[in-house]
């Protein structure tokens, strides 16, 4: 098979994880538009300052113009809010450290696309 896993709805369509001929893409998500996405989560509401790339992430984001970075956060249940921040072309908009890997700082003041969803009940329903 070759893609491990999509998500089809209106839009465009995701492709998570593993590309064609089971090699990484380099990021956690591609769409169909070729915009690549790595997702960083967090089970608290708030989302951390600083995250860090692995080379290969990296990389792809300096090489990519059309790469994002997913925030998550609010996925512990009762802990408010799920948030969602979407930074474009992020080592170029965010401070950054190398040291093998890319720290990059500044993700709650960066201009950004950003989703908050409502405290959701999530418990189902008797």
């Amino acid at each position: 098979r070759d893609i491990h896993a999509s998500r089809h709805r209106r839009g465009p369509n995701i492709i998570l994880g593993i590309a064609s001929g089971g090699r990484s893409i380099g990021a956690d998500a591609l769409d169909d538009l070729r915009q690549y996405y790595e997702i960083k989560m967090e089970s608290s509401d708030e989302i951390p300052d600083s995250v860090t790339l692995t080379r290969s992430e990296a990389e792809l984001a300096q090489n990519d113009p059309d790469f994002f970075l997913a925030m998550v956060s609010g996925l512990e249940e009762g802990r408010g809010d799920l948030r969602v921040r979407f930074i474009f072309d992020p080592i170029h908009t965010l401070a950054h450290r190398i040291t093998g890997n890319v720290t990059l700082a500044g993700i709650r003041d960066v201009e950004a696309l950003e989703y908050i969803f409502k405290d959701l009940d999530m418990k189902p329903q008797s």
